[in-house]
């Protein structure tokens, strides 16, 4: 009941951000930034995702490095991309296994989430950040979506001044890594 509650506050965020978004592709400013400790989030984040695939035979594991996350960060969007990036690598898994891993390397907070999926071939790694661009498996789509979700996270981590990196090979898997960012106070 707990999760159902904690998704269903959820949905209904989404519905404003939703809207929010308009003024996003209007270039008007959404983000209220502040200056947070991201770790808690993103731990949080990682249980309730691991509590929901748990039903769905999903191998999750996820390593968070040990200290402070100081950032500056529209919590709500980064959430939700992150959540974009694991749901991502969950659905294009034929048996999933996902990982996180989120570590401060010099000056930024790098948040892996890597796959054991298909892979992506460099053609399409070039593309898949493009608003409504959807991979084809010859002309099917064997995932439902309308192409928005790597766009949303390519547009939230650059709003927080960090860049998004694709690791992939057809074959291989996938690992998406965004960059955000450290601030020095929290």
């Amino acid at each position: 009941v707990n999760i159902m509650k904690q998704q269903i506050k959820r949905l209904s965020g989404h519905i404003d951000k939703v809207m929010e978004l308009s003024s996003l592709e209007a270039n008007k400013r959404v983000f209220k930034m502040e200056q947070v400790d991201f770790k808690p989030y993103l731990k949080n984040l990682c249980e309730e995702f691991h509590c929901l695939i748990s039903m769905e035979g999903v191998s999750f594991s996820y390593n968070l490095e040990q200290g402070e996350y100081s950032i500056k960060a529209e919590i709500f969007h980064l959430e939700n991309a992150v959540n974009n990036l694991l749901d991502n690598a969950k659905k294009y898994s034929e048996n999933p296994e996902v990982a996180l891993e989120a570590k401060k390397l010099g000056d930024k907070l790098k948040i892996s989430v890597c796959d054991n999926g298909e892979g992506i071939s460099k053609k399409d790694q070039t593309r898949i950040f493009t608003k409504y661009y959807r991979i084809t498996n010859g002309n099917l789509h064997d995932v439902k979506g309308y192409g928005l979700g790597l766009n949303y996270v390519k547009e939230v981590v650059e709003a927080h001044q960090g860049n998004v990196a694709i690791d992939s090979a057809k074959g291989k898997g996938t690992k998406i890594t965004i960059s955000i960012p450290i601030s020095d106070v929290c």
